[in-house]
């Protein structure tokens, strides 16, 4: 039998909408850089595997993050967090590109300062969504705006080694 499914991950349209939702949630932070906004995008994407981040004491209460959205895991089986995240990125920087090419975010910036929003704003009708969605899942966006303000990408206490979705031994920190 053949099965057609949907799987956001690896729709890059979907990855545009998310990363609008990221500039919109960590609006008035310096800019992020490309890895930091994908690791973010992952959690966004998958707030179900929250629970694996190993989080500093004072954001304890994050934890429940995963369990109050256990109701979006998928019917089937996906792979370990690391493999997913591996396979998203071709997605994630082509939807990154996009951005950049239509004006939303910073071109000078792009790449090696990070990522830096540019002022323009998204569509009103993708920005009514926005508001909605990140009203609906606040806890989530709280998560999500504490990982992008109080957790450095590089190092040993870093989102890279809190995440375990990407090296982080050879950072220069």
């Amino acid at each position: 039998m053949i099965q057609i499914t949907f799987q956001a991950a690896f729709d890059p349209f979907h990855a545009l909408f998310r990363f609008f939702r990221i500039i919109e949630i960590t609006k008035g932070l310096d800019s992020l850089t490309v890895d930091q906004i994908r690791i973010l995008d992952f959690y966004l994407l998958y707030p179900f595997r929250s629970g694996e981040i190993k989080l500093f004491s004072k954001h304890r209460k994050y934890k429940r993050v995963a369990s109050d959205f256990n109701h979006l895991k998928p019917y089937g089986e996906l792979p370990d967090s690391f493999v997913l995240f591996g396979r998203m990125q071709s997605i994630q920087i082509a939807a990154l590109d996009t951005l950049v090419a239509n004006g939303y975010l910073d071109a000078s910036a792009y790449g090696h300062k990070g990522i830096k929003p540019t002022g323009k704003m998204a569509p009103p009708e993708v920005l009514a969504r926005i508001n909605e969605l990140n009203v609906e899942q606040s806890i989530l966006v709280e998560l999500v705006k504490v990982l992008a303000s109080d957790y450095s990408i590089y190092g040993r206490d870093g989102l890279k080694a809190r995440t375990g979705l990407l090296e982080y031994r050879y950072d220069t920190v």
